[in-house]
C-alpha cells in the first residue's frame, strides 16, 4: 500500500496479559489505556513539505521545495508512541494513518 507524504501506516502492539514475571494480571481494560498510543510501524510515506519559514526541524531540499527530513527510526518494524486519538483509519483490518508530527517517540 502507498502511504501518503507525511504519513506512517500502523498497526496496535499486541502486549501481554501479564507482568513481573507473570505474577501480576493485567485487566483488558487497564491493558488498552497502555497500548492505546502505541503501534508499530508497517510502511512510511515520503518526507512531508514545508513552507513554514520559522520551523525549527532539520529540512533537506526536494526539487524546488523544501521537506521535512524524516528520521532514521521511523522505519517498518519500529514501534512508536503517538499522541492520542491521532489515528485516522485505513481501511483495513487494525491498520491505521499517523502523521510523522503526530509521534511523540521511537520505543529503542
Amino acid at each position: 500500500m502507498k502511504v501518503a507524504r507525511g504519513r506512517l501506516l500502523v498497526k496496535p502492539i499486541e502486549t501481554q496479559e501479564t507482568l513481573g514475571g507473570g505474577k501480576i494480571i493485567v485487566p483488558d481494560s487497564a491493558r488498552e489505556s497502555w497500548v492505546q498510543s502505541q503501534y508499530e510501524i508497517v510502511a512510511v510515506g515520503d518526507a512531508p513539505y514545508c513552507d513554514d519559514e520559522d520551523c525549527e526541524q532539520t529540512h533537506v531540499k526536494f526539487f524546488d521545495r523544501t521537506v521535512h527530513e524524516v528520521e532514521e527510526r521511523l522505519k517498518s518494524g519500529a514501534w512508536i508512541l503517538c499522541r492520542p486519538r491521532a489515528t485516522v483509519d485505513a481501511g483495513e483490518r487494525d491498520r491505521y494513518f499517523v502523521s510523522m508530527d503526530d509521534v511523540i517517540g521511537v520505543f529503542e
